[in-house]
């Protein structure tokens, strides 16, 4: 049986005493409830939610952005590692996902944590009860705080239990059912201190000041006004006059009636004074009071005239820092204390002594708030050229990873001094067949000689899979590089935007076109990205060119400042075509930032912004998601330029009539670059892909679902 989600039936059962207590306070302090079957809370929690929780609006706001915010957050579960820094991993299926998934049949993850957070917030205290069945916790249920009493122990056990009284009916709880959720409270050592308790001055001056102004409100600004009678009236004439104004004119039906008396008499009006009727500056004042109790800003619910920080974005980023997570990591911690142990029995693979395998813990990543603060992280680190990768990836909250010691150097700077070991470039996924290509010597006077022979050379698995690996690396270094360039040309965009918007006087005088200057923005991209198409693009036709005669492109060559085996140089024509790309880019680039003004403005306008804010909803859209934007970006420009560059290497040998597409074959591989796979067209025709002709991988004359993001690559074809 079940009265409102607790068991019914099962007996008491005294918890095994752990150890005798020696301190001396302990044992004075117990000796004080000594004997005693419950202690009950000391303050009224009915009260404190109808006046406090349901009757002040402010109290309402605060309780409830707190709890929303925490309980919008996914709990997640993870191993613990071994040793500490370790590496922890998510796990995907585990029973106590499953429990914190549906906790109860009327309840979800979000409405039970909200639940228990509303409880503690209002009374400071909060019951999670464990229905526990062959040894596990099978469902999980948020107990009203005032209707749970502590069952207080002996000098041994502090506490021996709760019990839980709903409808007259009473349920025992030994202590590992339930967990005493609870504040720090300086008088009381069982239960704790509510924050309306402490605001509760302030909540009742908000309460009855709100009543006076609605009564006001309702009698028009006036209190009953005074009539003097000529003559002096008998106590039954005074009786009868007042019961016939009730009945005839203190109504709203009557609002507006003439005034109908028999005798002389004259009637002076009571009216308040403006001032009087005041209140707003008293709301204000204990608004900040109940906001201060929770240590939440006041923008957070809606109050702009207490705000404290420049704007919402800040005062929400305060919120969750200062509030929400420091209460939602004491709830993980509490949580993984007692849930989680009860698990232990069932499995302890992995176990490190007495501590469990698993730990639950908040997915952070999906709080947009903390978001944007670390978009501003990424954004500092990148342009900090002189760290490396992985100095780069700790900074930012993340592992190191394998080959990360490298500095990625901007153009035209001399590469920092690292080890050589450091200077390796990681060896990247293994995305083809696991054979590693044969170590083969050939004298150089018969490589020509052994590209003719070998007619299909680079469509032989183990050779197609190292042509392919050494196109990533080069292609992934220098998309970084591109990657740095990018990121630092957006948030210089974003700040001049900034600058020209917060001169303005209101949204109706924005012209998105008159922010950027089309031309300027495209004589800027150029100058700011031309050697770096350069650069790549001598690599990438130096790399073709080797591929021709069956060879790989190598990273000592790739990294050396003035390499002596390159023979592909650029020409006038090639450099040409290579600014046309410049150009192209830097115009799409353009118009993309022009786009997302006018989307903004077009939100802006509907919601009534001010300045300020639509400066801010620009920064948020330029800057603040320039590091996805930066890597995409750099991704697609470094594929294309590589593309071009290996075409036009294939052209400088004479043997070389054909060109053939290379797929990468990785998770994220279109069908259409599938399907195009080993496809082998002239070197001036174009591949045919999913309807498209394009001359390379990343060609711009394709459409963004055949270009953006794509790792396809080319191979020659020699004919004999």
């Amino acid at each position: 049986m079940k009265v409102f989600g607790i068991r019914i039936g099962p007996k008491f059962h005294a918890v095994k005493p752990i150890g005798q207590k020696t301190s001396l306070t302990w044992k004075v302090t117990r000796l004080l409830y000594t004997g005693q079957e419950a202690i009950f809370m000391p303050k009224n929690y009915t009260a404190f939610a109808r006046q406090g929780y349901q009757a002040c609006v402010d109290v309402f706001a605060c309780v409830d952005w707190i709890a929303r915010a925490i309980s919008g957050i996914p709990l997640l579960l993870y191993t613990k590692p071994r040793i500490k820094g370790g590496e922890r991993k998510e796990v995907e299926n585990h029973p106590v996902l499953d429990l914190l998934r549906r906790p109860n049949p009327g309840q979800g993850q979000a409405a039970f944590i909200d639940a228990l957070l509303r409880y503690y917030l209002i009374s400071g205290n909060s019951y999670p009860e464990a229905v526990m069945v062959d040894g596990l916790p099978r469902e999980l249920y948020a107990l009203r705080p005032d209707r749970m009493q502590v069952l207080v122990g002996d000098i041994k056990n502090q506490i021996k239990g709760y019990r839980y009284d709903a409808g007259g009916q009473k349920q025992d709880f030994v202590n590992g059912e339930v967990l005493h959720l609870k504040t720090f409270h300086p008088t009381d050592d069982f239960y704790g201190l509510s924050p309306i308790e402490i605001a509760a001055i302030q909540i009742d001056m908000s309460n009855a000041g709100s009543a006076s102004n609605a009564k006001l409100l309702q009698n028009d600004l006036r209190p009953a006004g005074l009539f003097l009678f000529e003559k002096e009236m008998t106590e039954e004439q005074r009786k009868e006059f007042k019961a016939s104004m009730k009945d005839s004119y203190l109504d709203v039906s009557n609002k507006g009636l003439p005034l109908v008396l028999d005798g002389k008499a004259d009637y002076r009006q009571l009216s308040v004074t403006s001032k009087d009727a005041d209140f707003i500056e008293l709301d204000r004042a204990i608004t900040r009071k109940i906001c201060r109790v929770y240590s939440l800003p006041p923008e957070l619910i809606r109050d702009a005239a207490n705000k404290t920080y420049s704007n919402y974005k800040e005062a929400r980023l305060a919120g969750y820092m200062e509030v929400a997570l420091p209460i939602a990591f004491w709830l993980r911690d509490e949580l993984n204390n007692w849930l989680l142990r009860k698990y232990e029995k069932v499995s302890r693979e992995g176990e490190i002594g007495s501590q469990p395998q698993y730990e639950l813990d908040w997915d952070l990543d999906k709080v947009e708030a903390l978001q944007e603060k670390k978009s501003e992280a990424y954004a500092r680190m990148a342009g900090a050229w002189w760290t490396t990768i992985n100095e780069k990836r700790v900074a930012c909250g993340y592992d190191e990873q394998l080959g990360g010691g490298i500095c990625l150097i901007p153009m035209g700077m001399t590469e920092y001094d690292l080890t050589k070991e450091e200077r390796e470039i990681p060896e990247p996924p293994d995305t083809f067949p696991e054979e590693e290509p044969p170590a083969e010597e050939e004298p150089e006077n018969e490589e020509v000689e052994k590209s003719i022979q070998h007619k299909s050379y680079w469509k032989i698995p183990e050779h197609k899979k190292a042509l392919w690996l050494t196109y990533e690396r080069r292609v992934k270094v220098r998309e970084k590089s591109f990657e740095n360039i990018a990121k630092k040309y957006l948030l210089e965009q974003a700040k001049e935007l900034q600058s020209k918007i917060s001169k303005l006087s209101n949204i109706s005088t924005v012209n998105p076109k008159a922010l950027i200057n089309k031309d300027e923005a495209i004589k800027k991209y150029t100058k700011d990205f031309k050697a770096w198409y350069k650069d790549h693009f001598i690599r990438a036709g130096n790399a073709g060119m080797q591929a021709t005669k069956g060879d790989l492109f190598k990273d000592e060559e790739f990294k050396a400042a003035e390499p002596t085996s390159w023979t592909f140089t650029m020409s006038k024509e090639q450099e040409k075509k290579l600014m046309k790309m410049v150009f192209e880019s830097g115009t799409e680039i353009t118009k993309t930032t022009i786009q997302k003004i006018y989307d903004t403005l077009l939100t802006a306008q509907a919601q009534n912004m001010t300045i300020e804010q639509f400066t801010q909803a620009i920064h948020e859209k330029v800057s603040d998601m320039s590091i996805w934007r930066a890597r995409m970006w750099a991704r697609t420009e470094s594929v294309k330029v590589d593309g071009f560059g290996q075409l036009e290497g294939f052209k400088e040998t004479e043997f070389v009539e054909k060109k053939g597409w290379m797929c990468a074959f990785v998770k994220d591989s279109r069908d259409d670059h599938m399907k195009a796979n080993d496809q082998e067209v002239k070197l001036n025709e174009d591949f045919n892909v999913g309807g498209e002709a394009m001359a390379f991988p990343g060609d711009p004359r394709g459409s963004a679902g055949n270009v953006v993001n794509c790792m396809c690559g080319i191979y020659p074809v020699v004919e004999a």
